[in-house]
């Protein structure tokens, strides 16, 4: 039996505190003792710390190195009351040699100081704390994070040395836990337990495995009307959080991704948020997520993490009342002149404008509340406002057009229709599985179908009644995949990728979903962009950091450019026999279409590392490329609209409107609307 006592430094019992060997979990008596099974390979016993305390030495002990299994605790310091908030950080992966660095860590968490330290009680950190689970990181990040009160949970790089955990345990104790803050429990999940246990599993998929038994048992041990916080690094979906719908969970915290979601599921709320250390594989900023309980509930805010002096007061929430925009008006000569700006009341990142029937439609989102979230429209002229559709969460990316309806898919797979001139709802369907799903894609209407989907499940709709025709769920074993490329399609076939495995490109029958072939999947292969179908069947990939040509029919691999692009993630776009592809580096590339040859590289001067994907400090990151006239129209988080000439990349002109920019610009004859990340539409108008 493992047995001890939980008292005070003055020697004063404390009953009814949590105490558990890693599975099992009791209470402490009216003297403060407990007695506990002693179970094989548990390393520690710890405590639950209850609400208005902390542990004077450690909340776990050593159960190799320690026959004595006493407590002690000391009352909290002024400053826990009822309603409390804290900060989540997530995706640190710290190293002491290269990217994300003890500096760096320490540069933000000055910032998070400035900006809400006097509002904070401590940080909830999820995963991924370390690079590569190395001794010295962990020294690094403990040391780093010295003055502030942290509960930390373990993430898949946190074992990337391969010690089964014990290098995290050395330094941060038990892979899960629990603890009380003011009225809420929080439990904190190791989300590589199966791994550690040695259960086959495909990467990142939920597993259940002991700790699950742990978990049941440490929520049923609490009052039935204590709210409760599970904190984890994978945001995985309904196979997880179905087995706990029957306890009070209000809230999930996760992270992994290197993006962000909200997901409302019955009572409770899943967040997903971005990386701190590095711009989001969605393009999203480097962020933390400040949370506040109060009035009984969760409320969130999401922080970017902007660079000093470099678009103050740009987050997911903007104010978009600041001061008037900066642009090129006054200049006689410019090719763009701004014509009108309308603020959509909520946030635009990498959504295109969707010009169609005089009016634009536009995406918006705000993840951190259920308002904020839907299509408006806008009169294409003038800007005036047309309608709004309010959805409960984000659309991320822009709607599809035919015959005056729009269809447009929610990041959690609601496939909505809406009448095109009033924003009235016509039908919508879900793809099942809510929590599952991250649906940043774009519906495709091709041959009288609604074509929609992420990762590995793909839907075809009839477009007048959303009635399903036919449905794919076997392209990735992991449909919670984030999945950024939309489908393409000509004549009877339907081009798929996928940010996942073990397909990275698949082209099916339009008509029924049959696969016609199939590319495997596999880091290098990674598809981020959506595909290009060209004349003579040609469909143009950039798989991995090349881009790539093959046979839309056969899946034969026509050529392969040599030309590193790194992480391309917005669609090329083809015109005049040219391939034009913004990389991962700053730069706009023209390839032959013919045979990829590079035929000229343009890459922007100025370096704004906002949207820059797993890298701290980087160039600046440019949308997806439009051309028209012999122009190429591409936007960059600089806050500047560049034109090139479209054979030679001379840039032609530039325009700055002072916010920035990720979605590609729409053109429509002498016209451009771009939306900017102040949640703002503006319209230009196109000179010579």
């Amino acid at each position: 039996m493992i047995t001890g006592a939980v008292k005070t430094l003055d020697g004063t019992p404390l009953p009814n505190v949590q105490v558990s060997n890693g599975l099992d979990v009791t209470g402490t008596d009216p003297d403060g003792r407990y007695a506990l099974p002693d179970r094989p390979n548990q390393r520690f016993v710890f405590l639950t710390v209850p609400a208005g305390y902390v542990p004077a030495d450690r909340f776990y002990i050593e159960l190799q190195s320690q026959t004595s299994h006493d407590f002690t605790l000391t009352p909290h310091p002024p400053g826990a009351t009822t309603d409390f908030a804290f900060v989540q950080i997530t995706d640190l992966h710290l190293s002491t040699e290269r990217r994300y660095l003890p500096a760096d860590l320490a540069q933000d968490l000055a910032q998070i100081r400035r900006e809400v330290g006097d509002q904070i009680h401590f940080i909830v950190a999820s995963g991924d704390l370390t690079a590569g689970g190395k001794r010295e990181e962990y020294e690094a990040y403990l040391q780093t994070l010295a003055g502030w009160s942290c509960y930390h949970a373990a993430g898949n790089h946190d074992d990337d040395a391969d010690v089964q955990g014990q290098h995290y345990m050395d330094h941060l104790g038990p892979l899960y836990y629990s603890f009380d803050y003011g009225p809420v429990h929080f439990a904190v999940y190791d989300g590589e337990a199966h791994l550690r246990d040695g259960t086959e599993a495909t990467p990142f998929a939920y597993v259940p495995t002991a700790q699950d038994t742990w978990l049941r048992a440490d929520l049923a041990a609490q009052d039935p009307s204590r709210p409760v916080i599970i904190i984890n690094h994978f945001p995985w979906g309904d196979e997880f959080y179905a087995q706990w719908r029957d306890f009070p969970v209000v809230a999930t915290l996760s992270g992994h991704w290197h993006s962000t979601r909200r997901c409302a599921d019955g009572d409770a709320i899943h967040y997903n948020t971005p990386s701190l250390g590095f711009g989001g594989i969605d393009q999203s900023p480097r962020a933390y997520r400040l949370c506040t309980w109060a009035d009984g509930r969760l409320h969130s805010e999401l922080c970017a993490l902007v660079p000093q002096g470099l678009f103050p007061g740009i987050s997911f929430r903007p104010d978009n009342t600041a001061g008037p925009v900066k642009h090129r008006a006054e200049d006689p000569t410019a090719s763009l002149q701004l014509r009108w700006r309308t603020s959509t009341g909520g946030a635009i990142h990498k959504a295109p404008p969707l010009v169609a029937d005089g009016r634009v439609f536009q995406a918006i989102k705000n993840e951190d509340q259920a308002a904020g979230n839907g299509l408006v429209a806008l009169d294409a002229h003038d800007g005036t406002w047309q309608w709004t559709h309010a959805t409960n969460d984000a659309i991320k990316n822009a709607p599809a057009h035919a015959d005056g309806r729009l269809y447009t898919a929610t990041v959690t797979g609601q496939i909505i229709a809406l009448d095109a001139a009033t924003g009235g709802r016509l039908w919508s369907r879900p793809l099942d599985y809510p929590t599952r799903r991250w649906v940043y894609s774009s519906p495709l209407i091709h041959a009288g179908r609604v074509y929609a989907g992420m990762s590995s499940h793909m839907v075809a709709l009839d477009p007048l009644s959303g009635e399903e025709i036919w449905r794919r769920a076997d392209l990735g074993p992991d449909d919670w995949l984030p999945s950024y490329p939309s489908p393409a399609a000509r004549g009877d076939y339907l081009a798929v990728a996928f940010y996942t495995q073990p397909t990275s490109l698949a082209v099916l029958a339009a008509a029924t979903g049959a696969t016609v072939w199939r590319q495997r999947g596999d880091k290098p292969n990674y598809i981020y962009s959506t595909p290009v179908i060209g004349p003579h069947d040609t469909l143009y990939a950039t798989s991995g950091g090349d881009l790539r040509a093959y046979h839309l029919t056969t899946g034969e691999l026509l050529w392969q450019s040599p030309i590193a692009l790194q992480r391309v993630q917005n669609r090329p776009a083809l015109a005049d026999g040219r391939l034009f592809v913004a990389t991962g580096s700053g730069a706009l590339c023209a390839f032959s279409a013919q045979d990829g040859a590079e035929l000229w590289r343009w890459e922007v001067e100025t370096r704004a590392p906002l949207f820059t994907p797993y890298a701290r400090q980087g160039p600046t990151t440019l949308s997806a490329p439009t051309v028209a006239s012999g122009r190429v129209y591409i936007a960059g988080a600089d806050g500047y609209l560049y034109v090139l000439d479209a054979a030679t990349g001379a840039c032609i002109d530039q325009c700055d409107l002072g916010v920035p920019l990720a979605a590609q610009p729409t053109v429509d004859e002498n016209r451009l609307w771009v939306g900017g990340s102040d949640g703002s539409i503006y319209a230009l108008a196109i000179g010579n």
